[in-house]
């Protein structure tokens, strides 16, 4: 179900499974082109989570996906209003936040966060940066400079430098209650690795439903582990 939620200037659409009074859990997508690419596999892993007796919800940002905004009027600010609006809604049981999305977790404070894959916001940056830069034929240091100082398209999305700047200088939140997962192969610390493919890297957007499943199972241990329903 597609319903809107309010936020400080104005109303965006939210995806909705599940029913009323069930524990629901926040979705919280990849940044810019990541959550458009992984955007069948977040719905997917909804609607496996809905046959664990668990509600989720799928926020359409300010200037993402079918935003009325447009993306280089959006700033960071925006971002953590439009999430700390959505933390107040009722049997919230945890975040879910899928790579640069964990940028924004913190801003709904008191509840677990479930994290996959999380980015840091210059990593967000530098990896757009390079992506330009390989149809550009700008470097990616010179790249990502400049998109400090005027507005400058990167990864197919025009942003305002008060947005870079902000974005480049975030770090996921530290919180007593936060599970990390990756997936399998991946090298970095995690307290748990999902079979899967980094999807969020494909050229076209993509589905795993073996991935989804992972993510849905995981996401409802956790809830039963934080006493969230």
């Amino acid at each position: 179900m597609t319903r809107d939620y309010a936020w400080r200037t104005g109303r965006e659409a939210i995806l909705a499974f599940g029913q009323p009074g069930q524990p629901t859990v926040l979705l919280l997508p990849p940044l810019f082109e990541e959550g458009n690419r992984t955007r069948a596999l977040l719905v997917a892993a909804m609607r496996m989570l809905a046959v664990h007796g668990i509600a989720s919800a799928l926020p359409d940002l300010p200037g993402t996906n079918e935003s009325p905004v447009p993306t280089l009027d959006v700033r960071f600010d925006d971002w953590c209003d439009a999430v700390a609006a959505l933390a107040g809604g009722p049997d919230l049981a945890c975040t879910a936040a899928f790579r640069g999305g964990a940028l924004l977790d913190g801003y709904a404070p008191g509840l677990p966060h479930w994290r996959m894959s999380p980015e840091t916001g210059a990593r967000v940056v530098r990896d757009m940066a390079r992506a330009t830069a390989l149809t550009s034929g700008t470097k990616a240091g010179v790249l990502e400079a400049l998109a400090r100082s005027e507005p400058t398209m990167l990864a197919g999305s025009t942003l305002h430098p008060t947005l870079v700047s902000a974005l480049a200088d975030t770090m996921p939140a530290d919180d007593d209650r936060v599970r990390t997962v990756r997936l399998e192969g991946d090298a970095l610390p995690a307290d748990a690795y999902l079979p899967g493919k980094p999807l969020w890297r494909a050229a076209e957007p993509g589905r795993d439903d073996v991935l989804a499943q992972a993510i849905a199972d995981d996401i409802a241990d956790w809830i039963d582990a934080c006493g969230a329903r």
